[in-house]
């Protein structure tokens, strides 16, 4: 379908190396959105969701400090039967410090998965690394969300 669209948008032929890349990047998304359904499924769904709906304000964060990968924040945003959360992480690389992130989008009150990538600034590995890594802190007790009116859409 990638190609298909590729080809009708231009309306030349694909090359063998764009067919490549297009399914290089098929296949990334495609590990990133399993790692997005563990998210929905392990944390999301029935454990999370009631604590977003609970809340007084739209916002929710909770932030985790590991000395090796640096301040992992994770902001939840609900409005209007949507509930937009994003993970950004920062990492000190070399002398500098790296921002990334992932946001997901998914509806705030059904119980069905629906989870999926609104936004991602991180590479392929980063991503899904940062996305499990959710799941595994929110497991252990580790994510404590607290109101955080400071949290918005933007």
């Amino acid at each position: 379908m990638l190609l298909q669209e590729r080809s009708h948008t231009w309306r030349k032929p694909v090359t063998s190396e764009e067919a490549q890349l297009m399914w290089k990047l098929k296949w990334a998304l495609d590990e990133i959105q399993g790692a997005i359904t563990a998210l929905d499924m392990d944390m999301w769904l029935g454990q999370l969701q009631p604590l977003v709906q609970a809340c007084d304000v739209h916002g929710m964060s909770a932030t985790f400090v590991d000395p090796k990968c640096g301040d992992t924040k994770y902001m939840c945003y609900a409005m209007c039967g949507r509930m937009v959360m994003t993970i950004q992480q920062s990492r000190m690389i070399t002398h500098a410090s790296e921002i990334s992130h992932v946001t997901v989008i998914t509806a705030e009150d059904e119980d069905t998965p629906r989870m999926g990538l609104k936004g991602i600034n991180a590479t392929k590995g980063h991503a899904v690394t940062m996305l499990r890594d959710a799941v595994v802190r929110w497991k252990a007790g580790d994510l404590d969300f607290q109101p955080d009116e400071a949290v918005r859409l933007l």
